[in-house]
């Protein structure tokens, strides 16, 4: 018997791939494998049929899903009902033309009463802030006389050189004009 030349032993099944990988992990020889392994590995209907006892069908959707037999066993004879497993047994319970009910998600009663209500409202503005400032100053600054006694004490530290200038604003009584 000759040897195979170089032209007989090409290979078959797939040549040209592209698979994008979304993993967390960055081993990828699992879906290599997979790719390699599992044409060789692949059972045809008929070997299907003789390892499981049983009929292969196929319900296709163009006969309105009723069973067509692919392959029967030939070897080995038809299972009985006895000897079937609760795995080959195919479940077409399709609820006699009923829906399955699907209750809504049910609410915690608390979240039905009005004082969890009227928190949350009140703590809208101040959701997804990384910082709140809770300072007796800022409280303090929110009216007018608070205002007002902040800046007079703002003033006072700057003018005794433990706040910094600001040159934005007119300081005509600390340094006198240019003229």
């Amino acid at each position: 018997m000759p040897s195979p030349s170089a032209e007989d032993l090409q290979p078959i099944g797939i040549k040209d791939i592209y698979v994008k990988v979304s993993s967390q992990e960055g081993s990828y020889s699992p879906y290599t494998h997979a790719f390699t392994a599992g044409p060789l590995n692949q059972e045809t209907f008929q070997q299907v049929a003789e390892r499981k006892g049983l009929h292969v069908v196929e319900m296709p959707p163009s006969r309105h899903f009723l069973p067509e037999k692919i392959a029967s066993p030939i070897g080995t004879g038809l299972k009985t009902e006895d000897e079937l497993l609760s795995i080959d047994v195919l479940n077409l319970d399709d609820g006699e033309g009923r829906y399955p009910l699907r209750k809504p998600k049910v609410c915690v009663y608390l979240c039905l009463q009005p004082a969890p209500f009227y928190a949350n409202r009140r703590k809208q503005p101040f959701r997804n802030h990384k910082r709140v400032m809770h300072t007796a100053c800022l409280r303090t600054a929110r009216c007018r006389v608070g205002r007002v006694t902040l800046a007079a004490r703002y003033s006072e530290l700057a003018l005794a050189g433990v706040e910094p200038l600001s040159t934005s604003i007119d300081l005509s009584h600390v340094v006198p004009k240019k003229e």
